[in-house]
């Protein structure tokens, strides 16, 4: 779960220290997570944040932005150290989410690492498709597309 190659980051604390807190609002906020409930999300650092100030992170005024989703189908924190490094070193993106998601057809809650790319379907859907490999060939089935009033809409991807 940790990584042991970035054993501190600009959060002022350890990457193990992270995952805790991670791990701890999981737990607590899954409690009564549903079908119907919203994402919830966290910065890198373990912050709970909301979808406006994710927006609002991505500095691109009033446009919209797309969060996309590394993890699919995860049900635990242990991969994600494989799913940080590969956010940052193949990906080459600094900032990423955590967040909670409702796995409707499994009945499960479904924890995510994201990041967040500029609103262009083309670009979309080729992030949508990039990370198969990651996730044993699973496709990510959706984006969230976040307006500037940090109000969202769902964008599937065409391939699943």
């Amino acid at each position: 779960m940790t990584d042991s190659a970035n054993p501190t980051n600009d959060c002022g604390e350890s990457q193990e220290s992270i995952d805790k807190k991670i791990l701890n609002e999981f737990k607590k906020y899954e409690k009564g997570f549903d079908g119907k409930s919203k994402p919830v999300y966290w910065n890198h650092c373990g912050e709970k944040t909301t979808l406006k100030k994710i927006h609002d992170d991505a500095n691109t005024g009033d446009n919209s932005v797309a969060i996309i989703a590394v993890t699919r189908e995860q049900y635990n924190i242990e991969n994600f150290s494989n799913y940080r490094k590969y956010i940052k070193n193949t990906l080459n993106e600094n900032t990423f989410y955590y967040g909670l998601w409702p796995d409707k057809d499994k009945d499960k809650v479904e924890y995510d690492i994201s990041y967040v790319i500029q609103n262009n379907w083309e670009n979309i859907q080729k992030h949508l498709n990039l990370h198969d490999r990651m996730n044993e060939g699973v496709a990510q089935k959706m984006a969230l597309i976040i307006d500037k009033d940090g109000k969202w809409a769902i964008q599937n991807n065409e391939k699943s």
